[in-house]
């Protein structure tokens, strides 16, 4: 039996739709809470405002991940990494 793969039967511009459309569920907000040092950091949030982050406690290229990030960039790029994940598990 030969294993075929979403993401490897749609063309590109239906995989790019698919994250828009993931992106999209999520938001970046800022995260202010008065009794920390960590006023205007950043988290993410999905539609239903709980916090998302990747699954594990590693990313990728083996660095510890967090729910909340000192500057918009670096949310904006774990948000990018958490939709990646959330397509290839729709694609398995």
């Amino acid at each position: 039996m030969v294993r075929v793969f979403l993401s490897q039967i749609m063309s590109n511009d239906q995989n790019t739709a698919i994250k828009e459309n993931l992106y999209e569920k999520y938001k970046i907000v800022q995260y202010n809470h008065s009794d920390s040092g960590m006023n205007g950091w950043y988290q993410i949030r999905d539609e239903n405002n709980n916090v998302a982050m990747l699954k594990g406690l590693y990313d990728k290229e083996g660095n510890y991940t967090s729910n909340i990030w000192e500057t918009k960039d670096e949310a904006e790029e774990q948000l990018q990494q958490i939709v990646e994940q959330r397509f290839e598990d729709m694609c398995q």
